[in-house]
């Protein structure tokens, strides 16, 4: 049976906030501006969570393969160790990024998206990260850890 670490207990909780901001900005936007407003913050809201978490996924792996890999190549000067991993993990965030741009462009393009509701829907995993930090860093504070 697999264990649970905090770092993943704290992941999944910052996950599934995420998704309750976007959840709520798309609700307000849909109260405040319009339906279509707030259809648009959800598709950047959707993008910007699912890269969020295959970007942790992906990071996890490489960390994985490259501490895995210099086991097995111990002959092999530190650099090398992790020059194979690394070329699979940049390739696959620039793929990534190649298509979250086409569905962007794809997006904007059809002229059935509010741009910048796009945007603030876009920002949704920025903002996670934020509030997650700015949390945890009162919660240090408030310990008596500085």
């Amino acid at each position: 049976m697999a264990t649970v670490s905090g770092e993943q207990i704290a992941l999944k909780k910052m996950q599934l906030a995420g998704w309750l901001y976007l959840f709520v900005i798309v609700a307000v936007s849909a109260i405040v501006f319009s339906l279509n407003f707030a259809l648009s913050v959800l598709a950047g809201g959707i993008i910007s969570l699912l890269s969020f978490m295959a970007s942790y996924k992906e990071l996890m792996g490489l960390l994985e393969k490259t501490a895995s890999w210099g086991d097995e190549k111990e002959k092999d000067t530190g650099q090398r160790k992790a020059a194979h991993p690394k070329r699979g993990f940049l390739v696959r965030f620039w793929i990534r990024i190649a298509v979250i741009g086409v569905v962007l462009f794809m997006l904007i393009k059809s002229g059935m998206i509010h741009v910048f509701g796009l945007i603030i829907g876009l920002s949704t995993a920025v903002f996670t990260v934020m509030v997650t930090s700015l949390s945890m860093a009162r919660h240090q504070v408030s310990n008596g850890r500085r």
